[in-house]
């Protein structure tokens, strides 16, 4: 093959026994064999030789490069995944989620780690709402004792009753926020209640309230429970007092009752808003009971004085009576 190129290889010709008998057996070689080998398929052959490798190759490192995705994915990329969604729901307020991992391995130190500052985010957390609730708790008691000394504060300041009870209504009115109120008595010998003091509204009205046809005024009820009563439109729908609240915007709130140790002495009315009207909340029920209280302490104080004071000019009288019936015994 002209051209083309070819592996030669060389080979000697031993001289042997067999072949001294033709060529002598002075010379140890007596020839020499040349082989062409042509290199064309040779290199055919290494060409199919180096794609197939190098196709086994790609393959191969393909199929790593999957499976290490495969475990990339399972064992790191799904787990920090999920590192991630918890951290979104404590970051949203769920203090409870947790990432469950018991693996030994770097991440798995991450999330216990990770879980331990969640625990202590939870316990901060939870203080925190306990800190709050207790001082909203001691705000709402500072604010009753703050209440609770102004009322006593402003009853204490006189002996006389419609004064003591005409401040003591105008205060609760502007602590409360609440527009209208009238406080009414006990008679000393009756059941019968009268009206004392009002605000926000004609008295004659107030006066209707505890005057309302078929005995339908919740004060006897409050009277004879000792319990405060909140009130609505309806529980008054007949009454005068309430028709004339519904005109002008307003509704009652409740009823205290005025408690002087074991003994009810009066009633305190009051009434507010509509648009404002609110269920008043336990706290503020008793912290009117509280009011009613110290009012009513006030109110027998008043009472006792007063007939502490009737009974001082009755004595003045009787002891001027004595001393003009003596002088005139002496005359004579």
């Amino acid at each position: 093959m002209a051209g083309a190129e070819v592996f030669r290889n060389l080979n000697a010709i031993e001289n042997k026994d067999g072949c001294q008998v033709c060529h002598g057996s002075q010379s140890p070689i007596i020839g020499l064999l040349i082989t062409d080998f042509p290199l064309e398929p040779v290199r055919v052959q290494l060409s199919m030789w180096r794609r197939r490798s190098l196709l086994w190759s790609a393959g191969s490192v393909l199929l790593v490069a999957v499976i290490i995705d495969l475990l990339m994915n399972r064992m790191v990329v799904r787990r920090l995944e999920h590192l991630v969604r918890v951290v979104k729901r404590i970051g949203t307020g769920d203090w409870g989620a947790r990432v469950p991992s018991k693996s030994p391995d770097e991440i798995g130190q991450l999330v216990r780690s990770f879980n331990r500052m969640a625990d202590g985010l939870a316990e901060k957390d939870r203080l925190e709402q306990s800190l709050k609730e207790r001082t909203h708790q001691l705000q709402i008691q500072a604010a009753r004792l703050s209440t609770l000394n102004t009322v006593a504060t402003t009853v204490s300041q006189s002996l006389n009753l419609t004064e003591i009870l005409d401040n003591a209504l105008v205060k609760v009115l502007g602590l409360m926020r609440l527009q209208a109120g009238w406080v009414v008595l006990k008679g000393d010998q009756s059941q019968e209640l009268d009206l004392v003091v009002s605000h926000g509204l004609p008295r004659d009205i107030a006066l209707a309230h505890i005057q309302c046809t078929q005995n339908r005024c919740v004060c006897p009820d409050v009277l004879r429970s000792g319990h405060s009563k909140v009130l609505s439109l309806q529980d008054e729908l007949e009454c005068p007092t309430a028709e004339y609240l519904n005109r002008e915007g307003l509704v009652f709130r409740t009823c205290v009752p005025l408690q002087a140790k074991e003994k009810i002495v009066g009633v305190m009315s009051l009434a507010g808003e509509a648009q404002a009207a609110q269920t008043p909340a336990q706290d503020t029920l008793d912290m009117l009971a509280a009011i009613g209280r110290q009012i009513g302490i006030a109110v027998e104080n008043a009472t006792l004085y007063e007939e502490l004071r009737k009974e001082e000019l009755l004595r003045r009288q009787l002891l001027d009576r004595l001393i003009s019936v003596q002088e005139e015994e002496r005359k004579r």
